[in-house]
């Protein structure tokens, strides 16, 4: 993911070379004329403030002045009256003289601002000739004769009237209203309107750092009055041609710009080259109160350029087409409302998409933190991936929802379209309240969905349904993965990227089509859909495969007390290395709440596996999703054998103990002989060594495998060490071997591949249950007991987990 702080800045050596030729010629020409005695000849340049008192550009344009060589007389005769002098200049300083004088001026920060009684537009486009206002290189009878020069570092400041309506410049449906081919150029707080192309263009490898800032572009003076076409620009801003580092807003409110009314796009970026420009904290498409619709004819942004632009903390509602159009890579959208108010409570939706990626890749969408959200509520579609767009994230944003999240405020139809697309992520994402689907993954490959909200709210309980299904998919999607863990991965590794998948209208998850296969649907959380929690609808879909069968659900008596569920399945749906994700149901029999999973393999004609899980009570029903080894998921099996009453509760490790204060009530009896509880078979005698600290009194519950001399050490502030002695009797097992010692390195590497994890732990539940024998049962002892059993498993999944810190324990 990429974050962006403040504004990128690229280094851009191809405009730097020439300038510092031309600065190394200067220095070399200066040098000179101090040897030859003309120092008093050379005039220091300095910023200086030029003050406009004319509207009358139009006229001024073909004034002689502008198309000859420039000299003192000429200055003197545009009338600018320039801060510092006593001298009334004569004639009368119009917007484009200014900009004449400050071009005279050099590479100065040259501030052209307004006079207070100035009233009425500023006209560019009428009369006896026409032009933009250009600030960069000179343009022949435009702006600033023959010789070429750069204006470069010049503010225009509408501010400087301290009025607001602003000063208007009108293009009269004719030119571009400011032309910026330089850099580092601001243009501050005026009302820029019908103009033809753009009522800004940044374009051109110099035009780089230049600021845009505070102004109403498209709209009235004051930014509220509906929207009319005189007033209408085609682009509000556009930036072109490797344009880079410019900035249109900043985080200031008073440099919002509100871009609404105009005819094609608010703001466009466009051209190979054209990078690292940031569109921030403006009103796209709104009045200036962020309340009405004054939507662009166009997109909101439209960016088909080169890559790295960010569109950051704007309010991008009420355009005809989509709020953000992107077709580049490498950008950021962060924080941005899309088609609500300004508040984020009430849909101010975009005619088409909040965001559209076509043919883009690399992009983010969001991101990590709450500032990253972005809100997109009240368009067509959320958000839509077209044309190969691969390799985009999309993270953290609220996907149909208003500002917290629980109020349904719907897209209109999907809140995530995926179409004909690669390798996207969709994740930590609350997609909820929206018009049909979720998400709809169409003709998707390799794109993962993990950690989002799908029909509920923020807050993990709301319902807030989606009104067809949470996510579908279609048109030959394959090896998208919906959940955690890749494909036939066991044990519990993943089961936090899970998605919460309820309320929704239609199935939690719909494979439609025939040719959509190797979809991994997994540790997801299901619950109250008004379908099936996964349904594969097509003959042929995810390989057909069927849902395996929770066979029996077992009690195993002992401390902590748990349950075995056995899962069976068939040859060929379930090859060997299918694994079965098991859940407790909630009371429609869908998949709510992950418990474990079991790994199949193949004894012939039947595929069975166990696992070991804690947390169910008498009453509960297991059900159980299978995925193969090519990562297709089933649908979800048939309400399973229930844990019958007597079966009691299984719990917990009691793990993580927390430090406490030593009370009256927590103090071990005199004895210091703890009670033994839970011993299926026989007694045991147990030796406790209490510290001072200690505050609970451990309670020794052996499996009943235990052979002499077990050491348990549980921490909290301190160590308690209990070593117990059990006598084995007849009705004990005896086909487990007496394991000596084997060296730490190796504890718990079961099958001896370098690494402890859950495919160790399902051996040995394997080996317990009879069904093989382990190579290397010196590596599965993990408590040093002596026996290799259910508990080693356990010790292993607490390892893997981050429960307990070493092995052996």
């Amino acid at each position: 993911m990429v974050q962006m702080t403040g504004s990128r800045i690229l280094l851009k050596t191809r405009s730097l070379m020439p300038r510092l030729a031309l600065m190394t010629a200067v220095v070399l020409a200066l040098g000179a004329m101090l040897l030859i005695g003309t120092r008093d000849t050379v005039p220091t340049a300095q910023a200086v403030a030029i003050e406009v008192d004319s509207r009358d550009d139009d006229a001024h344009i073909a004034d002689a002045n502008f198309n000859g060589a420039r000299d003192g007389a000429e200055l003197a005769s545009t009338g600018c009256g320039i801060g510092g002098t006593a001298a009334a200049p004569t004639g009368v300083c119009t917007l484009r003289a200014a900009l004449y004088v400050a071009s005279s001026n050099g590479d100065t920060a040259d501030t052209i601002g307004f006079d207070s009684t100035l009233s009425g537009p500023i006209l560019l486009g009428s009369g006896t000739g026409v032009g933009s206002l250009v600030l960069g290189p000179c343009i022949a009878a435009t702006n600033c004769g023959t010789n070429n020069t750069f204006v470069d570092n010049t503010t225009i400041d509408g501010t400087t009237t301290g009025s607001d309506p602003k000063i208007t410049v009108d293009c009269d449906a004719v030119v571009i209203g400011f032309t910026v081919t330089g850099a580092s150029n601001t243009i501050r707080d005026l009302n820029i309107i019908d103009c033809g192309t753009a009522g800004i263009l940044i374009t051109g490898d110099a035009a780089d750092g230049n600021k845009v800032l505070g102004n109403y572009i498209g709209t009235d003076t004051t930014g509220a009055a509906a929207c009319v076409a005189a007033n209408s620009n085609a682009d509000g801003v556009q930036i072109a041609a490797s344009a880079d580092d410019n900035l249109i807003g900043t985080s200031t409110t008073a440099d919002r710009n509100v871009i609404s009314c105009n005819t094609v796009d608010g703001v466009r970026i466009t051209g190979p080259g054209t990078s690292a420009n940031v569109v921030e904290n403006n009103y796209i498409g709104t009045d200036d109160t962020g309340a009405a619709d004054r939507g662009n004819l166009s997109n909101g942004v439209f960016d088909d350029s080169s890559s790295n632009n960010n569109i950051v903390n704007n309010l991008i509602s009420g355009n005809t087409f989509d709020g953000i159009h992107l077709h580049s890579s490498g950008g950021t959208i962060t924080g941005n409302k899309i088609g609500t108010n300004a508040t984020g409570l009430v849909a101010l939706g975009n005619g088409g998409d909040g965001v559209e990626l076509d043919g883009a890749s690399g992009n983010t969408i969001g991101g990590t933190t709450v500032a990253d959200r972005n809100l997109i509520s009240g368009n067509a579609v959320g958000i839509s991936l077209i044309n190969a767009s691969s390799g985009n994230v999309i993270e953290g944003n609220y996907i149909g929802t208003n500002v917290t999240g629980n109020v349904a405020l719907g897209n209109t139809t999907q809140g995530v379209w995926d179409t004909s697309t690669t390798a996207n992520i969709i994740r930590k994402n609350v997609i909820s309240g929206n018009g049909t689907d979720g998400i709809r993954l169409d003709g998707t490959g390799s794109t993962t969905v993990q950690n989002n909200n799908i029909g509920i709210g923020a807050d993990g309980s709301t319902p807030l349904g989606n009104t067809a299904m949470g996510v579908r998919i279609d048109t030959t999607s394959l090896t998208n993965v919906i959940g955690g863990s890749a494909a036939g991965s066991p044990g519990i590794t993943g089961s936090s990227q899970g998605n919460i998948i309820a309320y929704n209208g239609g199935d939690g998850v719909r494979v439609v089509d025939a040719g959509s296969d190797f979809n991994s649907i997994r540790l997801n959380s299901m619950f109250l859909n008004i379908g099936l929690p996964i349904s594969l609808v097509a003959v042929g879909s995810n390989g057909d495969i069927l849902p395996p069968v929770v066979a029996a659900i077992s009690f195993n008596a002992g401390s902590p007390a748990t349950h075995t569920v056995a899962v069976t399945g068939d040859q060929p749906t379930h090859p060997s290395g299918t694994v079965a994700d098991l859940y407790k149901a909630d009371t429609q029999g869908e998949p709510k709440t992950y418990l474990g999973t079991a790994v199949f393999f193949n004894d012939g004609v039947i595929v069975t596996g166990s696992v070991t899980v804690c947390g169910l009570a008498a009453g509960d029903v297991v059900v159980a999703i299978a995925t193969d080894p090519t990562a297709n998921s089933s649908e979800v099996s048939v309400a399973g054998a229930p844990a019958t009453v007597g079966n009691g509760t299984s719990t917990c490790l009691p793990l993580g103990l927390a430090t406490a204060t030593p009370t009256a009530t927590n103090t071990p009896v005199d004895t210091n002989t703890p009670v033994i509880t839970n011993t299926p078979v026989g007694t045991a005698t147990s030796t406790v060594t209490l510290t001072p600290t200690i505050t609970p009194t451990p309670t020794i519950t052996p499996t009943p495998t235990i052979t002499p001399t077990p050491t348990v050490t549980l921490t909290a502030t301190a160590t308690a060490t209990a070593t117990d002695t059990a006598v084995p009797t007849a009705d004990m097992p005896t086909n487990t071997p007496t394991i000596p010692v084997t060296p730490p390195s190796t504890i718990g590497d079961v099958n001896k591949n370098g690494r402890v994890n859950a495919i160790d732990a399902q051996l040995i539940l394997q080996a317990e249950a009879g069904f093989i024998t382990l190579a290397n049962p010196l590596n599965a002892d993990v408590s040093q007991d002596g026996e290799v059993d259910s508990r080693d498993a356990t010790l292993i999944l607490q390892f893997v987990a981050g429960l307990i810190q070493s092995l052996p324990v």
